[in-house]
C-alpha cells in the first residue's frame, strides 16, 4: 500500500474516494466494492444482492452519489498507478506515429478510435430492446440515456 501521506495529491484523492464512498447506503458499497475489485455490474449487483443484477447493475452505477463514488476510485486508482488521461493520448499518439511508420493502417485507424472514444468525441452506439404488449422496440443510439 502506497504511503498517502508523502504526496498531498493522493492524501486528497483518497478523502474524496472515501467521502463518496460513506454517502452510500450499504447495498450501493458493496456494488462499489465489487466495481472496483473488478467484477462487471451485473456480478457486483448480484454480489451486493439486487434482485435483477442484469437490469440493476447499470441503473446503479449510474446513479448520481455511486457514479460519484466510481469515478472518484478510478481517479485514485490511476493516481496511484501514476497513469492520467494525458499519459493515455501520449501513448496512443506515439502508436499513431509508430503505425504511420510501419503502414499499418488498421493499428491507426484503431487509435484514432481509442483517442476519439477517451475524449468523449466518439461513444460506442447503445442497443436497447423493450418489450411492450408482445412486441420488441429496438432502440439505438438514444441521447441522454444515462438519465433513465
Amino acid at each position: 500500500m502506497p504511503d498517502l501521506t508523502r504526496s498531498p495529491d493522493l492524501a486528497a484523492l483518497d478523502a474524496q474516494a472515501a467521502a463518496t464512498r460513506a454517502a452510500l447506503n450499504p447495498r450501493q458499497a458493496r456494488f462499489l466494492a465489487g466495481v472496483v475489485a473488478g467484477q462487471s455490474l451485473v456480478t457486483a449487483a448480484r454480489a451486493a444482492g439486487y434482485k435483477d443484477p442484469g437490469r440493476y447493475g447499470a441503473v446503479v452505477a449510474r446513479k448520481p452519489l455511486v457514479a460519484a463514488a466510481l469515478a472518484a476510485a478510478r481517479e485514485l486508482a490511476a493516481a496511484k498507478a501514476g497513469y492520467s488521461h494525458a499519459t493515455l493520448m501520449d501513448e496512443l499518439g506515439a502508436a499513431m506515429e509508430f503505425a504511420l511508420k510501419t503502414d499499418n493502417a488498421a493499428a491507426y485507424v484503431r487509435a484514432i478510435e481509442l483517442r476519439g472514444k477517451a475524449t468523449g468525441l466518439l461513444v460506442d452506439r447503445l442497443d436497447a430492446r423493450v418489450a411492450v404488449g408482445g412486441f420488441v422496440l429496438n432502440v439505438h443510439g438514444i441521447e441522454g440515456a444515462g438519465d433513465v
